[in-house]
């Protein structure tokens, strides 16, 4: 597992939760926490936590759920 001292220098540490967890995940409500993990140094650290938790919930890495879903169905895919 990874460590998570990540989280200390994570862009998102300075902007409302809420942008990370809308009750909805269409792009107008998701593009606030996009936009700030676009630029974020801590991104692929970010991502992985949540590809290997299989987090069903939020923005992480700058994608939803169901584009981490995806991913993971890719890989799965590949890995046959």
């Amino acid at each position: 597992m990874i460590p998570e001292e990540w989280r200390d220098n994570a862009a998102c540490r300075k902007h409302p939760t809420s942008w990370w967890y809308p009750d909805g995940y269409a792009a107008a409500d998701c593009r606030d926490a996009i936009t700030i993990c676009a630029t974020c140094p801590v991104r692929d650290d970010c991502l992985t936590t949540a590809m290997r938790r299989v987090e069903r919930h939020g923005i992480w890495g700058g994608l939803t759920p169901k584009q981490r879903d995806r991913i993971r169905h890719r890989f799965r895919t590949l890995t046959r």
